[in-house]
């Protein structure tokens, strides 16, 4: 196909911009593959005039591809990137054979976090399923899209494996969907101590073959724990966190969310690489600290770290985890660092916390404990704000 763009057909929903076009024949059958005649194809010089019309403001998505030839001229490719930023097109950046720094440089200007040339098999679908999710095929038509929750705890004891299983025992009790929990936190992960199960070697395929992430793979990892409980544990053995490719990330996400209607995931108390993977994958970021002083000052630096590495604050709310009564100076100082009030406040939950290894939650084992009922209140209105959207 050659649907360009200034022809009379209908227009197109994506535009593939590169100098030279033929360089990346593999990604237009991609293109074909995913998007039928809903795209087109123009030449970066071409795109820059595009840009600047009124036509170029009703696109869904640019894909920018570039190779070590645009070196010469890379200020073109930036000029493209930086136009499309401007109206407010996301930009998909393919690239082959570039420096990190020159990545770096067309990632700043405004595209997403880039792909390499050649794609691998389904990168193009998951990559269009999070960026232009009405315009995806394969991920967005298999199941309806489910929600998902990260838990970023601030420093180490922070309550965040706890809230995240907890969180998803109330989700599956409540029979309103299905849920799966992941353990990310891939070098001391415990939700398999805390749930019963055992560790698990899933991660360590992400390491080695991305493609191996499928459907079949998907229910061979996973344990059940109760009728609407799925988990995928940490492993056994400590790896490093930057072992784990962003790309095999998005299609571990992107396969739990079309089978899952809830995925709740435990992050790693450090950032890593593929941080920004699951920030802009989630609806909904949970950061639960315990109010002090110190930790006030540790939001704050978390805070600042966000902004300089672009993660959406938007999504984040700060949890005031195992909160006494007399914590007010605390929780308004950890406001203040957070820049925004803290959406939630949970009592210490005493020695039954963790206790269980059931797939009962907290509120049914001890109905009165106080931080059982602030959990079960949570997921209620998770389960209650998806069925009004849907």
């Amino acid at each position: 196909m050659d649907a360009r763009l200034t022809t009379e057909v209908t227009q197109p929903q994506v535009c593939l911009a590169a100098r030279d076009l033929s360089a990346f024949s593999l990604l237009v059958e991609d293109l074909h593959t995913e998007l039928g005649e809903n795209w087109g194809e123009l030449t970066l010089v071409e795109t820059n005039s595009f840009l600047g019309t009124a036509d170029a403001c009703d696109m869904k998505l640019l894909i920018v591809a570039a190779d070590e030839d645009d070196r010469s001229d890379m200020a073109q490719v930036e000029q493209v990137i930086a136009k499309a930023q401007r109206i407010g097109l996301p930009t998909l950046l393919v690239a082959e054979d570039l420096t990190d720094l020159e990545i770096y440089q067309l990632t700043h200007c405004g595209a997403t976090p880039h792909m390499e040339y050649p794609l691998q098999e389904g990168d193009l679908a998951i990559s269009l399923a999070e960026i232009a999710p009405d315009l995806a095929q394969p991920l967005g038509r298999t199941a309806q899209k489910g929600d998902v929750f990260a838990v970023q705890g601030i420093a180490g004891g922070a309550g965040s494996s706890t809230l995240a299983v907890n969180l998803a025992r109330e989700l599956s009790a409540l029979n309103t969907g299905t849920v799966c929990l992941i353990d990310l936190d891939v070098q001391f992960g415990s939700i398999g101590m805390e749930l019963g199960l055992h560790p698990s070697e899933a991660v360590l395929d992400l390491l080695f073959d991305a493609e191996i992430v499928d459907q079949d793979w998907m229910t061979g990892i996973l344990q059940s724990v109760g009728p609407n409980l799925s988990v995928l544990t940490a492993p056994a053995d400590v790896i490093p966190l930057d072992s784990i490719s962003p790309h095999g990330l998005i299609r571990l996400l992107a396969m739990a969310q079309t089978q899952f209607d809830y995925v709740v995931v435990d992050m790693p108390k450090s950032f890593s690489e593929w941080t920004h993977v699951v920030f802009d994958w989630a609806d909904t970021i949970y950061c639960p600290v315990i109010p002090s002083k110190k930790a006030s000052a540790l939001v704050d630096r978390f805070r600042q770290t966000c902004l300089g590495e672009g993660l959406p604050l938007e999504k984040m709310r700060f949890i005031a985890n195992r909160a006494s009564k007399t914590a007010v100076a605390d929780i308004e100082r950890l406001s203040i660092a957070a820049g925004q009030p803290v959406s939630l406040v949970l009592p210490d939950g005493g020695a039954q916390v963790g206790s269980s290894e059931s797939f009962a939650p907290m509120s049914a084992i001890e109905p009165r404990n106080a931080l059982g009922q602030e959990i079960c209140k949570l997921a209620q209105s998770l389960s209650e704000r998806r069925v009004m959207a849907a």
